[in-house]
């Protein structure tokens, strides 16, 4: 029998502290993640990529998947880079199954904030990772410079109905120490992939080369269909050890629910 979840992931009670901005505000608000605005509105039936307790195993959330962790003024921010979000996204699914390249004339500005921000609300605590304060400081500061460290890699994601959202840590040797980050979100067409180590061999679907663009700042995006993301990787490699700790037992696999 599916349990229901109210209609987002809330955090502690008392827990009034925005996930974004880190200011203790007298309520907080659900953001849609993926954003609304990807077709993240119906109910979804999930479960946790790494279930500790069998309850983890299937749950139902309705009316999106969403979490209660950010305040009302980062919510409207947000609101207002999902405007560019939603153009990509649309102007993807809307282009011909036989068309490998899509122009997408955007400001990245925009996109790219809009994805930090939904990463940080994604998650029932405010407990800052390394990660976190790089996309912290570059929502919050606006106009600061994102971290050279940081990897955002976008490419095409072909499985309509499942929607994926991670938070993991892998054990594998880097010349910077002994494990990476990553995080996703996956929703169709498009998989969004930040990880601290460019684990990617595709270069081009890196989108950290419009990270130093400002604000109101319009270009011309190629965005290449022929570079695809399952359901399942990296994540589900298991060559790639990884580890369990932070936020990995609560990485969710959600698809349309029927109830």
């Amino acid at each position: 029998m599916h349990s229901i979840v109210d209609n987002c992931f809330c955090k502690e009670e008392n827990d009034n502290i925005c996930n974004i901005c880190l200011k203790n505000v007298p309520a907080l608000e659900k953001d849609h993640v993926p954003p609304k605005c990807t077709g993240n509105s119906r109910n979804y039936c999930f479960q946790n990529f790494f279930p500790l307790t069998p309850e983890e195993s299937f749950k139902i959330v309705t009316e999106g998947i969403g979490f209660k962790t950010i305040c009302p003024w980062c919510n409207r921010q947000l609101s207002r880079y999902d405007r560019t979000l939603s153009k990509v996204y649309k102007t993807i699914q809307q282009s011909r199954r036989d068309e490998r390249y899509v122009q997408l004339n955007i400001q990245p500005y925009d996109f790219v904030r809009g994805v930090f921000g939904h990463f940080l609300s994604a998650k029932d605590t405010h407990t800052t990772s390394r990660m976190d304060e790089w996309l912290r400081d570059a929502v919050i500061g606006q106009d600061h410079e994102i971290n050279p460290e940081l990897n955002m890699y976008v490419t095409h994601y072909p499985h309509a109905q499942v929607r994926v959202i991670r938070d993991l840590a892998f054990a594998v040797p880097t010349k910077e120490g002994l494990f990476f980050t990553y995080n996703c979100i996956k929703i169709w067409p498009l998989a969004i992939l930040l990880s601290d180590y460019p684990f990617l061999k595709q270069e081009e679907c890196n989108w950290k080369r419009y990270f130093s663009l400002k604000r109101g700042f319009n270009a011309t995006v190629t965005f290449d269909k022929s570079v695809v993301n399952s359901v399942d990787w990296p994540e589900g490699d298991t060559a790639i050890p990884r580890l369990l700790g932070g936020y990995a037992c609560k990485s969710i696999i959600g698809w349309p629910s029927v109830i």
